[in-house]
């Protein structure tokens, strides 16, 4: 079944803020209607690195 409800979060260059921010999204938001999508734009601070170590990406 499809979710209703994507937040989908915009990066560029926001390691620290993903660190800081993204782990408080995803607990605060119900995964049974709501997906969470992190769409960089080419970041080089290893954001994407971070996040998919921490299992979010």
């Amino acid at each position: 079944m499809e979710k209703p409800v994507a937040v989908i979060i915009l990066n560029w260059n926001g390691e620290k803020m993903l660190a800081k921010y993204l782990p408080q999204v995803i607990s605060a938001t119900d995964d049974t209607i709501a997906d969470v999508i992190v769409a960089d734009n080419g970041s080089d601070d290893g954001s994407l690195v971070s996040r998919r170590h921490c299992g979010e990406a």
